[in-house]
């Protein structure tokens, strides 16, 4: 029997998605590592070069360490804002074949719906915030906890018997 529920992402959501994905990849953790070295490299250089040169140093590292998540903050509001995709509510529909989502749009019906059978999706991953269902390395279908709070189980039940072990992360 299909399990259907609604959700809509928000602006915090998209934001701690993406903040996920990029640090918890191993070129995310490369970047905060180098970030704290150079605060290292710069402390212990200090007497060397000055007290300007180090200020503008740690300035500058300051702004290397913080851009990503300024930029990710700023194109949540963006992607999420009034008419974008994002600001959607969309329908999920677990069937047996595959997940059938469908935007609730003014848009024609074969614009807004899409169908992802459970052989393509790469992973799915649970977490305190949401539920990522991945299609793909980057791409994935972001549905808010709260909004599956009370089918968290059932959810995750039928990904069980439809994915392999390693594509869940529960």
């Amino acid at each position: 029997m299909p399990l259907t529920f609604q959700a809509k992402v928000q602006a915090d959501d998209w934001f701690r998605f993406n903040m996920r994905h990029n640090y918890t990849s191993f070129s995310g953790i490369l970047s905060v590592v180098v970030g704290l070295l150079l605060y290292v490299a710069a402390f212990m250089a200090r007497e060397r070069f000055g007290t300007e040169n180090i200020v503008l140093f740690f300035l500058l590292d300051t702004m290397f360490l913080l851009y990503t998540p300024i930029r990710l903050k700023a194109r949540s509001k963006l992607v999420t804002a009034e008419g974008a995709p994002l600001a959607d509510t969309y329908t999920y529909t677990l069937g047996e074949e595959a997940i059938e989502v469908e935007a609730n749009a003014a848009a024609s019906e074969e614009e807004n719906r899409a169908v992802l059978p459970y052989n393509l999706i790469y992973k799915a991953i649970l977490t305190k915030q949401g539920l990522y269902i991945y299609s793909s390395r980057v791409n994935a279908y972001i549905i808010p906890r709260r909004d599956i709070e009370s089918q968290v189980d059932e959810i995750c039940d039928i990904l069980r018997k439809k994915l392999q072990s390693y594509q869940l992360n529960f």
